[in-house]
Parts: structure tokens; C-alpha cells; sequence
């Protein structure tokens, strides 16, 4: 029930299968489970003041502030009709 997603990973600290990350669509929230990678997933808060190191195999709620490896990501809500992308 899972799409992969290939990524650009220029400083190879990436896993070949780094993390799953999922949507309830009941909920509407989304959890993030690292998949036994190397170098580790961790949560910010959205102050970017306070970090955790998922434990692997533990899914955890995701927050707007997630690193895998040493690739930072934010997740962000698109909304349907929004005509502007960020990058």
C-alpha cells in the first residue's frame, strides 16, 4: 500500500529504504516510521529548537520539520486550486 519516492540524495546518507511516511486519511495526520536507516530520522518542533531521534521501526506523528539522513524536509499542506509551488 505504498508508493516509493526516489530522491536526489547528493551526500549519500540516504538508505535505499529510509523511511515510510503515512497519511490517515481518517485523521488526516501523518506518522513517519524510520525503516532502519543509517543515518537516522529526526523530528523538529516548529521552532526548530527541539529535536528527537526516531527510534527504527517506531512510527511517530510527523511534524512540518523532518531529516532523513542529512536532507531536511518540510512537509506542507498544498491546497487543491493553489496555482504557486515552492521548492
Amino acid at each position: 500500500d505504498a508508493t516509493p519516492m526516489t530522491l536526489s540524495d547528493p551526500g549519500m546518507t540516504l538508505s535505499k529504504a529510509h523511511a515510510r511516511l503515512r497519511r490517515d486519511p481518517r485523521s488526516d495526520t501523518w506518522t513517519i516510521e524510520d525503516l532502519g536507516s543509517t543515518n537516522g530520522v529526526q523530528l523538529f518542533d516548529e521552532t526548530l529548537t527541539s529535536r528527537v531521534t526516531l527510534t527504527p521501526g517506531q512510527p511517530a506523528t510527523a511534524t512540518s520539520f523532518i531529516v532523513l539522513g542529512d536532507m531536511r524536509v518540510r512537509l506542507q499542506r498544498h491546497h487543491q486550486g493553489d496555482m504557486h509551488h515552492k521548492r
